[in-house]
């Protein structure tokens, strides 16, 4: 399973719209939370709450501190990004490609 990140992005009532990054921390607290694994996204159980979790676990590592209900509240809209691939420290696999810096 390579899926390290997903992309989230929400519009608020006043206009606003923030992209936010699910990471490991907010993926593991969306899993203990429903009690569903991420496979879930993508399915036809994904459910509209599922998002909005995930974006406001993300929005609170950056420092959001309204509880869900009320944070939700303020939200008009949220549309999934591409799953982000990132480094995985366990991947032994070699690199292969070049980079912009070779010759």
């Amino acid at each position: 399973m390579a899926v390290m990140r997903i992309a989230l992005t929400v519009e608020f009532a006043d206009g606003t719209v923030k992209e936010f990054v699910a990471q490991p921390r907010e993926i593991i607290a969306f899993e203990r939370q429903y009690d569903l694994p991420m496979s879930v996204f993508g399915s036809d159980d994904m459910r509209f709450e599922h998002l909005l979790f995930l974006a406001w676990s993300a929005a609170c590592r950056d420092g959001e501190t309204r509880e869900f209900d009320d944070w939700v509240a303020t939200v008009t809209g949220v549309e999934p990004g591409e799953e982000q691939e990132g480094s995985d420290p366990l991947d032994r696999s070699p690199v292969t490609g070049s980079s912009p810096n070779s010759s």
